[in-house]
C-alpha cells in the first residue's frame, strides 16, 4: 500500500511549479541546491534548505508557495517512511496553515499524519484522527476536509473491511467532484484505493466500471495538466484495469493492458512494478490453464516475493506450483500464509489440528520409507527374522503413535462441537407467535464456530432485532460474537434507541482490552409493531433490502457509521422510516452476497437483489429457506468461505 502513496506524493510535490518564480534567484538556488542534497543522500541537510525556502517565500508575501513547500517538507518524510518525525512535523505545519487560511494543505498534511500512525501500527490512532478530521470539517461546513476524511478512512479500512472502504472512497469522489478546482490528484487516490478494495472483495465488474472513470480522469488530468509525470498513474490504472479483467476471464484483453504497463515501465525502469506485472501475468496465465508458463512467471518474482507482503502473488505460485506438480514448494507457501494470518479458527487450535494432520500423513510415509529400508537389509544380510522384527517394531510403534494423533484430533473436534452447540444456544430459534408479525433467523457457520449473530427483544409492542459480522472467524470471533450479543440484549432492556446502544457496545469493545483489534458490524432496528415506524442504526453493515416499492426492493441507503470495536468515544448516528408495515425487510451478512463457487465466483449484490424481487413472499422463514437454497445451488459443492446468516421481518 505504500508505493501507492508515494506515488501520489509525487504528482502533488511540485513546489512552486504553478508560481512564477523565475526571476526570484535565491529562490531558484535553494531549489537547486535541494535537488543535490537530495541526490546526495544529505536528507537531514535538505529538509533545512525546505525551512528557509518557505522562510523566503512568506517574507516575499507568496503563501501559497510557502504553504507548498511546508506541504512537501511532510511528503519528503513520508516518502522516507521517517514516521515519528513526520508526526511532530506535521502538527507544526498543519499549525501554520490553519493560521494562513490554507486549507488544502492543512487537510493533505492531516491526512499524512494519519497515515504515519497508521505505519506505526497503530491503527485505532489513525482511525481516531480520520474522525476528527471529519468532526472539524462538518464544524466548519468545509467539503474538501470531509472528502480528506472519507478518504482517509478508506485507507484504514481497506485492509479490514472493504465494504465500508468501498463506501468512504465513494463518499469522497462524489465530493472532490461536487468542488471547484483541480482535485486530480486527490481524485486518482480514491479511484486507485476504491478499485483495490473492489479487487479484494472480487467485484470484479465494477472495479472495471470504475477503472473506466479513472481512465477518463486521468486523460483529462494529463491535457491540463503540461509538465507533470502521468506515467506512474497510468501504469497504476492499467494494472488494475488488468486485475479486473483477469476476475471477469477477459484474459486476451487483460494481456493488451499488461503489454502497456510494460511499454510505460520501459520508462520507468521500477522494480516494484516489473514484480506486479509477472504477478497479474502469472494470474492471468493460470486462469487460461497455461499452468508451465503460469508457474516461469512465478519462478521469476519469487525472490522479489519474499520482501513484500502482498497475499496475492503468494496465492497464485501456490496454485501454479500445484499444477505443475510441484506440491511440496505450494504447501510451504500455504503454511507461511496460514501463520502468518490465521483466519478460520483460533491459531492454536488450527495449528494443532494442522500438525496432527501433517504428522500423520508424515508418519504414513515413514511406515513406508522404515519397510523398504528394512527389506533391503534383510535382502543384503538374508536376516528375514531380523527384518521381521524391525517391521513389527515400526508397525506396531507408528500405529501406537497414530492411534494417539487421532484420539487428540477428535478431543479437539469434540470441543469445537461443543463449542458450537453453546454458540448456537445463544441466538434464538423459537420466534414470536404474534399475530401482524412474521419474524424468522438463521445462521449457519462456515466452521465448527464462526463470529455472525443475530438476536431480538420483544417488550410489548416494542420490537428490538440485530444482526452481526465479527471481523474473522473461529474460536476468537464467537467470543467476540458472545459480548456484543450479550450487550445488545442488555442495553435493549433499558429502552435505548438503536444508535444509543450501539454507541454503548462500541465504548465497551474497543477498549484496551481489544488488543486485536477485532470489530464488529451490526444492523440494529427497533420497531413499533402498531405503527410500523422503524428507528435503526447500521454499524458499517451491509445494507438491507427493503422491499415494497416501485422496483419490489431495493437496498437501503444509509449513513456510513463505523464498525463497533474500533473508534472508542464514536457517537453513532441513527435513521428512521416512518412506516415499514406490509414491507418485508431482509438483512444478512456478507456470507451470501460473497458466496463463492468453485470457480470462485461471488453470489453478488445483484443476484442477491433479483432473486428477493423473483421471490413471491409467503412468509419470512419460505424467503430466508428459498435464498438459502440458492446460495447453495450457487456454490456447486465449494465449502462455504464464510458463515451466513440471514434475517426477514413483515409487518401486516
Amino acid at each position: 500500500m505504500r508505493a501507492w502513496i508515494m506515488t501520489g506524493l509525487l504528482l502533488m510535490t511540485t513546489t512552486a511549479a504553478m508560481s512564477d518564480n523565475k526571476n526570484d534567484k535565491e529562490w531558484s538556488d535553494l531549489e537547486v541546491k535541494r535537488a543535490q542534497l537530495l541526490e546526495k543522500g544529505s536528507v537531514e541537510a535538505a529538509l533545512a534548505i525546505y525551512d528557509k525556502m518557505a522562510e523566503h517565500a512568506e517574507k516575499q508575501g507568496r503563501i501559497e508557495d510557502a504553504a507548498s513547500v511546508r506541504r512537501d517538507k511532510v511528503g519528503l518524510l513520508h516518502n522516507l517512511q521517517q514516521d515519528s518525525l513526520l508526526i511532530e512535523e506535521a502538527t507544526r505545519q498543519m499549525a501554520w496553515m490553519e493560521q494562513h487560511g490554507q486549507k488544502e494543505y492543512f487537510y493533505r498534511i492531516w491526512r499524512l499524519m494519519a497515515e504515519s500512525y497508521y505505519f506505526s501500527h497503530k491503527p485505532q490512532t489513525a482511525l481516531r484522527q480520520a474522525k476528527l478530521m471529519l468532526e472539524y470539517a462538518q464544524e466548519h461546513g468545509d467539503d474538501q476536509g470531509r472528502a480528506s476524511a472519507y478518504q482517509q478512512m478508506g485507507f484504514n479500512y481497506l485492509e479490514v473491511d472493504n465494504d465500508e472502504a468501498i463506501k468512504t472512497y465513494q463518499h469522497s469522489i462524489k465530493l472532490f467532484r461536487q468542488m471547484s478546482g483541480d482535485h486530480y490528484a486527490d481524485l486518482n487516490r480514491s479511484y486507485g484505493y476504491l478499485c483495490e478494495a473492489l479487487e479484494n472483495k472480487k467485484d470484479y465488474a465494477n472495479e472495471l466500471k470504475y477503472c473506466a472513470e479513472w481512465k477518463k480522469l486521468l486523460d483529462e488530468w494529463g491535457r491540463n495538466a503540461v509538465g507533470k509525470q502521468m506515467n506512474r498513474v497510468y501504469i497504476e490504472q492499467h494494472l488494475q484495469t488488468a486485475s479486473a479483467l483477469i476476475g471477469l476471464g477477459r484474459i486476451y484483453e487483460a494481456e493488451q493492458e499488461l503489454a502497456e504497463v510494460e511499454r510505460l515501465n520501459q520508462m520507468e525502469k521500477d522494480d516494484y512494478y516489473s514484480y506486479v506485472i509477472l504477478v497479474r501475468k502469472a494470474q492471468a496465465a493460470y486462469l487460461a490453464g497455461h499452468y508451465s508458463q503460469a508457474v516461469a512467471y512465478s519462478d521469476r518474482f519469487a525472490p522479489m516475493m519474499e520482501s513484500d507482503d502482498w497475499v496475492l502473488p503468494r496465492l497464485v505460485r501456490a496454485e501454479a506450483l500445484i499444477k505443475g506438480n510441484r506440491p511440496a514448494e505450494a504447501a510451504q507457501i500455504y503454511r507461511r500464509l496460514y501463520e502468518a494470518k490465521d483466519s478460520t479458527f483460533s491459531k492454536d487450535m488450527r495449528m494443532q489440528l494442522d500438525e496432527l494432520n501433517t504428522l500423520f500423513q508424515v508418519d504414513e510415509l515413514k511406515i513406508q520409507n522404515q519397510l523398504v529400508r528394512s527389506r533391503f537389509i534383510t535382502g543384503i544380510f538374508a536376516c528375514a527374522l531380523i527384518g521381521l522384527l524391525l517391521f513389527l517394531y515400526f508397525r506396531h510403534r507408528s500405529a501406537k503413535r497414530l492411534a494417539e494423533m487421532k484420539s487428540a484430533k477428535e478431543r479437539i473436534e469434540n470441543e469445537l462441537s461443543i463449542a458450537r452447540d453453546i454458540q448456537m444456544s445463544m441466538v434464538p430459534h423459537q420466534f414470536p407467535n404474534r399475530p401482524g408479525l412474521d419474524l424468522y433467523a438463521s445462521m449457519m457457520p462456515a466452521r465448527e464456530v464462526g463470529g455472525d449473530l443475530y438476536g431480538y427483544q420483544l417488550y410489548d409492542d416494542r420490537l428490538y432485532f440485530c444482526i452481526g459480522d465479527v471481523s474473522g472467524k473461529g474460536v476468537p470471533a464467537s467470543l467476540f460474537m458472545a459480548q456484543a450479543t450479550r450487550l445488545f440484549r442488555t442495553l435493549a432492556e433499558q429502552g435505548m434507541m438503536p444508535a444509543e446502544i450501539c454507541t454503548h457496545i462500541n465504548n465497551a469493545l474497543s477498549g484496551e482490552d481489544n488488543e486485536q483489534g477485532m470489530f464488529v458490524t451490526m444492523f440494529l432496528g427497533l420497531v413499533d409493531l402498531n405503527t410500523g415506524h422503524l428507528d435503526f442504526c447500521n454499524a458499517g453493515h451491509n445494507p438491507p433490502v427493503l422491499g415494497g416499492d416501485e422496483h419490489q426492493g431495493s437496498f437501503l441507503e444509509m449513513e456510513p457509521n463505523a464498525p463497533i470495536g474500533l473508534w472508542p468515544g464514536l457517537e453513532f448516528v441513527g435513521e428512521s422510516i416512518e412506516s415499514i408495515k406490509g414491507r418485508p425487510l431482509f438483512i444478512y451478512t456478507d456470507g451470501l452476497n460473497e458466496a463463492e463457487n468453485t470457480h470462485h465466483e461471488q453470489f453478488g449484490d445483484d443476484r442477491l437483489l433479483s432473486s428477493l424481487r423473483d421471490t413471491s413472499y409467503e412468509s419470512s422463514r419460505q424467503v430466508i429457506e428459498t435464498l438459502a437454497a440458492l446460495v447453495e445451488a450457487h456454490r456447486q459443492g465449494a465449502d462455504p468461505n464464510d458463515d451466513l446468516t440471514m434475517m426477514c421481518l413483515r409487518l401486516s
